[in-house]
């Protein structure tokens, strides 16, 4: 990266920490997360303390404490214990970042943890006596019902909200069931009670977490349940934003792969990814896991039909291909990592939605998955974590940049053809750059690919 180029990044990204924590101190928010005075930083000094608002220096507190497990600039390390749990870890980090993000603080150091069940015994999460029951609508969200007290746990009855006699927490650890918005709460769940719609489409997925700008995503499921054989997903390209000459072009899910999704409450957490190329892979796509689907030619702002042929059948064949209606899927808007989700709208992206990429950044648990965060480069590397790239890119884009604007002057973006340009195993690399001779593009398994990774034999 050009010197003026990294000078411009740092300065957005300032920039964006500087327009967050003003939007904090116009909202005055006051809470135990409160720890450091903000006219001090990173360093809070000797006489220091809560200034009345939740901001970065408060983050920068806890960041340090949880890093290094020791106290920060004389503050005994005990004060970061925010849900005192006797741990000082990332959950106090979370609790610290939901009050910097959204203003309310979350269970900031009022009890321990025990099993919170819905009062019609609907859902069950675990969290503090006093965001049990935060909310007065019952129901709605989890941390709203009835508290069994400090200590407590889950358990199949009546911590059971889809009915299947297997408690809620078991049903998302053994993958029966998924949790795409991160809430500990199965997403059929999520539907079932109103806390989450699903129209766009109906997909048994809750709405907010349909669109992405840099992935796609389907289960088996959604296309052919009782898949008895192998299957290829084909990925067809209605309206690319910015390409149109690529409007009706195919291309293919390549095959699957488990990514790490960086959380610091889980480190073993990972999501199935795939990357599009110009043939068809016949495989074994599961059942309700999902897949998510990246590559050069997915973009914001635009639309997208996933289908699924049988290896049996004829690809020449369009009988043969689940039919195109059944999951067309649209991506966000530039930028639009968080809920609300608008589309194309000038109120997206939001600030909020610059703070939800730093989140993943910093690895905040139970956050939602990387794929919706990760926003560069033309074709994202699912095991690369997201980083100030990404975080980069949403400022730009929240000041009204688009994506082929915040790329365009490193190399081109969008599609690239089919079959690639590029011949496999000619120019040899060992990082990205060396590719700039020979057109650009990138440095996979030591040898140049096109800017799509891909390559032709």
């Amino acid at each position: 990266m050009h010197r003026l180029e990294s000078l411009r990044t740092v300065s957005l990204l300032v920039w964006a920490v500087s327009l967050v924590g003003a939007a904090q101190q116009a909202m005055g928010q006051i809470c135990p997360c409160d720890l450091a005075n903000a006219d001090v930083a990173p360093c809070p000094g000797p006489g220091t303390g809560p200034d009345g608002i939740v901001g970065f220096s408060d983050l920068q507190f806890m960041d340090y404490c949880v890093a290094n497990q020791a106290d920060f600039c004389g503050r005994d390390l005990s004060v970061c214990d925010l849900n005192c749990d006797g741990a000082v870890d990332y959950r106090d980090y979370g609790e610290a970042f939901e009050a910097f993000s959204t203003g309310v603080s979350s269970g900031a150091c009022v009890g321990a943890y025990g099993a919170c069940c819905g009062v019609s015994q609907t859902n069950c999460v675990l969290t503090t006596g006093t965001t049990c029951n935060v909310l007065a609508v019952p129901d709605v969200v989890p941390g709203d019902g009835v508290y069994s007290g400090d200590g407590t746990f889950c358990t199949p009855n009546p911590c059971d909200c889809n009915g299947n006699a297997i408690a809620d927490s078991l049903d998302l650890a053994d993958g029966f069931s998924l949790d795409c918005n991160g809430n500990r709460l199965p997403d059929e769940c999520d539907i079932s009670i109103g806390a989450s719609p699903d129209t766009t489409p109906p997909n048994s997925v809750p709405d907010e977490c349909d669109p992405l700008n840099r992935y796609l995503f389907f289960s088996m499921n959604d296309l052919v349940p009782t898949a008895a054989e192998p299957y290829a997903i084909r990925v067809k390209l209605l309206s690319v934003n910015g390409f149109a000459a690529f409007d009706g072009e195919t291309r293919w899910a390549g095959p699957a792969v488990d990514s790490p999704d960086e959380d610091a409450g889980d480190p073993t957490r990972t999501f199935t990814t795939s990357t599009l190329r110009c043939d068809s892979v016949y495989a074994d796509w599961g059942t309700s896991n999902l897949v998510y689907i990246t590559g050069g030619e997915i973009l914001p702002e635009s639309a997208y039909a996933i289908q699924a042929i049988a290896q049996s059948c004829d690809e020449a064949s369009e009988a043969c291909y689940t039919p195109e209606a059944q999951w067309t899927v649209t991506t966000a808007a530039w930028g639009d990592t968080a809920a609300p989700f608008a589309g194309n709208t000038a109120s997206q992206p939001s600030f909020q939605d610059i703070t939800a990429v730093v989140s993943k950044f910093l690895g905040v648990a139970g956050f939602p998955t990387k794929a919706r965060f990760q926003l560069v480069p033309n074709t994202p590397a699912p095991n690369v974590s997201v980083n100030f790239q990404d975080i980069s890119a949403g400022v730009e884009a929240f000041l009204g940049a688009g994506y082929i604007d915040h790329l365009g002057s490193s190399g081109p973006v969008g599609p690239c053809v089919c079959p690639s340009a590029v011949t496999c195993g000619t120019t040899p690399c060992t990082i990205t750059s060396d590719c700039n001779a020979v057109g650009g593009g990138f440095c996979v398994d030591n040898f140049c690919t096109d800017m799509c990774r891909r390559c032709s034999p």
